[in-house]
């Protein structure tokens, strides 16, 4: 639990704009982060820790960045589905994305940092970021489809959609 405090203590200390600030209420980080701390934690043992400093200092596209990268957009998705954030309000459903993307970069930047990987970007709030804000929106407006094709699907459409993310961008990959 002690782990969960400080990830909220962090989350706290982020900058949100009230409207934004407002969508707190709706998220519970301790269910996004059951998710982003065991495929962080799997990153990492999987490529060993020196293999992913490496990747993640190299600032280009490889498997560890691609694997955060992917991790961050399913858990968008995953979250706005799980935690009933969904709204047919699109100015709603557009802050809640806004708020979910920006906890889970700092919930994957937070456990990163926790499993030993240095010279993870902080703000000057001392909140650790893995992406930037400009990063943050074209990953949001990359998961924006997928987020509007849910408004409408059948439950069963969304799980199966979501578990397949999974299993091709976060499970299946070969290691190099």
């Amino acid at each position: 639990m002690e782990h969960i405090e400080r990830l909220a203590g962090q989350v706290l200390k982020i900058p949100f704009p009230r409207r934004i600030a407002l969508q707190r209420h709706k998220c519970s980080l301790e269910k996004l982060n059951a998710f982003t701390r065991p495929s962080v934690k799997r990153l990492i043992l999987t490529r060993g820790l020196a293999k992913v400093q490496k990747e993640i200092d190299e600032d280009q596209i490889n498997f560890s960045v691609n694997y955060i990268t992917a991790l961050i957009e399913i858990t968008i998705v995953k979250e706005l589905y799980l935690q009933n954030m969904l709204t047919e309000d699109l100015e709603v459903l557009e802050n809640r994305i806004i708020y979910v993307a920006e906890v889970t970069n700092t919930s994957v930047a937070f456990d990163l940092v926790d499993f030993g990987v240095l010279r993870i970007p902080m703000l000057s709030s001392g909140v650790n970021q893995y992406y930037t804000w400009d990063n943050m929106q074209k990953i949001i407006d990359r998961v924006m489809p997928a987020v509007l094709t849910m408004l409408n699907s059948s439950p069963i459409t969304v799980t199966n959609y979501i578990y397949s993310l999974i299993k091709e961008r976060l499970i299946e990959p070969t290691q190099s």
